[in-house]
């Protein structure tokens, strides 16, 4: 079900989210569940611009512990230029693990999960 609203939902399994707990959830089940190795996938950070690129790397790289080298993409949105970023935000950093057979398993099994649901509570 977190994959059906937070993850990526077209060429490539991925998630994004400003969460460092969601990260880590979703990092252990592609580990544990689909034996992704953590050189298989790469990271991404979407900063505000008052954020510093490689202070945010390291923050991400410790909270998911994974290499820092693993960080590929930042990107910053020009729209937040002069706007002060509140202290506890660190952006939000995506995980593209490149492998579509994962994706579409993950949300096959989230919209039947809701359309079982949704036929039980229908018919109550």
């Amino acid at each position: 079900m977190l994959y059906l609203g937070e993850g990526f939902k077209s060429q490539k399994t991925g998630m994004g989210n400003s969460n460092p707990i969601v990260l880590k959830f979703f990092l252990i089940i592609m580990r544990k569940l689909y034996n992704l190795n953590v050189d298989k996938i790469s990271f991404n950070l979407h900063l505000r611009a008052d954020q510093n690129p490689e202070i945010m790397k390291k923050f991400w790289s410790n909270e998911l512990n994974v290499p820092i080298e693993r960080f590929k993409n930042v990107s910053i949105d020009v729209r937040t230029k002069g706007k002060k970023t509140y202290p506890n935000y660190k952006g939000v950093c995506t995980i593209n693990c490149a492998n579509i057979a994962i994706q579409r398993k993950l949300v096959y099994l989230s919209n039947e999960f809701c359309n079982k649901i949704i036929k039980h509570h229908m018919r109550a």
